[in-house]
């Protein structure tokens, strides 16, 4: 499990794990329990994530993520991962062009009441409103603050030394990641910091720690309607910055 060392101990600076569960109403993470279980037995602060479809109805993508994820106190809210950039519907990547095109034919205005109403199916049963992934695209353009005013956001922008401006919780700015686990892809853990606005939002008990750690997302693998395929970069085995006080 990325994030743990051989032993099952936590490295010295992967205290956050968030946990790759489902994606659409089809596909649950093989590794979801192990994970989830090594990230408690080790101490390691954790949540689960989902991979949001445009093209399934949220109630039965919220019924494939509570078949997986149980109601743990002491987990960080269960971030919604949404995927979409400008002129995805010519993707060849397989899923991409689909997704791309359920969006056009629904409008940015049932895209959101559809995230909405997974969030609150989420709020319902978890109890914590959920946290939104999502590059400036999908979370200013597609789900704009209409929707994202009401929850912290994960905001994905690369390329830039200096935060971007808020909203935000969590900054993802580098796919990168390096810890004494399993092997993963090359490079160095970035220290991320936090927007104390936001991020107060999500668990105050979490609060100070974030400043300090990295967060990890991890997962084996992830399918496109009808086929398997291999995991991107930036969604998994990936060191996660965040946050920052302006």
């Amino acid at each position: 499990m990325v994030a743990l060392t051989g032993s099952g101990s936590p490295t010295p600076t992967s205290v956050f794990a968030f946990i790759k569960a489902t994606q659409s109403s089809r596909f649950r993470d093989l590794t979801f329990e192990e994970n989830w279980a090594r990230s408690k037995e080790a101490k390691v602060l954790r949540g689960a994530y989902h991979t949001f479809s445009f093209c399934i109805p949220p109630e039965e993508q919220f019924d494939a993520l509570a078949r997986v994820v149980p109601a743990d106190p002491s987990m960080l809210p269960i971030a919604v991962d949404a995927e979409l950039f400008p002129g995805q519907e010519n993707s060849n990547v397989g899923g991409q062009s689909e997704e791309a095109d359920c969006v056009k034919s629904m409008g940015f205005g049932a895209v959101r009441a559809s995230v909405k109403k997974f969030a609150d199916l989420i709020k319902q049963k978890y109890g914590l409103n959920p946290i939104l992934y999502g590059n400036d695209y999908v979370l200013d353009e597609v789900l704009t603050t209409e929707l994202t005013s009401h929850f912290p956001l994960w905001r994905v922008r690369y390329g830039l030394s200096n935060p971007p401006p808020p909203p935000w919780a969590i900054w993802q700015y580098t796919i990168n990641g390096k810890n004494s686990g399993r092997k993963q892809r090359s490079g160095h853990q970035r220290r991320k910091r936090h927007s104390d606005a936001q991020f107060s939002q999500i668990k105050d008990d979490a609060f100070e720690q974030l400043e300090r750690n990295v967060i990890w997302m991890l997962g084996a693998n992830e399918v496109s309607p009808g086929k398997n395929r291999a995991l991107s970069a930036h969604q998994h085995d990936s060191a996660i910055s965040g946050c920052s006080t302006q």
